[in-house]
Order: structure tokens, then C-alpha cells, then sequence
């Protein structure tokens, strides 16, 4: 799904503009924000890239499922997944999936 087909949130206080359709940028108290959000009837909301704002969503309770991609490729180091998450998630795995191109993907719920 690309960025264009689907709404995107961009968490922000300095940026004032995005070169995205279908964008909003998100300022301030960002944990208010997704309660709010989450809130109201619409998709299901995907958060990609940030292990930082992870951290902070899932302390605060507010990650109903999490989905691992595991991609057979070295990279050498990076960032834990659990890196800054202050407490134990309780995690049970809820599916599986081989994907096409050879990443293998999981979903845990809490």
C-alpha cells in the first residue's frame, strides 16, 4: 500500500508542510492525539519506522497488535525492538505469514 492510497499521520512539532497527500501532521501531546484517534470509526492505524514513538504508544497502552517483519538479511546492528518500552508487554503470538519475496512476518497481540 503506498502512502498516496491510504491517510498518513507525520508526528511533528518543526515541520510545516509534507509532500504527501492525504497527510496530517500531528503536533504536541502525540499519546492525547492517538487516544483521540483511536477513538473514532475508520482503518486500523499502522505506525512504520519510529522505535521511539513505539516506546512511548506502547507504554501508554495504546498498540493493540504488533507486527514483526524478520528479513533474512545481516545488517549488522541496530536498534533493539524493545528499546525504551519500561515494562514487560505480555505478547501472544496471534499469526504467521511467509511472505512472497522472503521476509518472514508475525503478529503478537497483548
Amino acid at each position: 500500500m503506498s502512502k498516496q492510497s491510504v491517510f498518513n499521520f507525520v508526528f511533528s512539532n518543526p515541520l510545516n508542510t509534507v509532500g504527501w497527500n492525504k497527510t496530517k501532521i500531528v503536533r504536541g501531546d502525540i499519546i492525547e492525539e492517538i487516544k483521540k484517534m483511536k477513538q473514532q470509526p475508520g482503518n486500523p492505524m499502522t505506525l512504520l519506522g519510529s522505535g521511539n514513538i513505539l516506546a512511548r504508544f506502547s507504554e501508554h497502552g495504546l498498540i493493540d497488535e504488533y507486527q514483526f517483519v524478520v528479513d533474512p538479511v545481516a545488517i549488522g546492528d541496530g536498534t533493539p525492538i524493545q528499546k525504551g518500552i519500561g515494562r514487560e508487554l505480555g505478547l501472544e503470538l496471534t499469526g504467521t505469514e511467509h511472505l512472497r519475496a522472503g521476509p518472514f512476518c508475525f503478529a503478537a497481540s497483548l
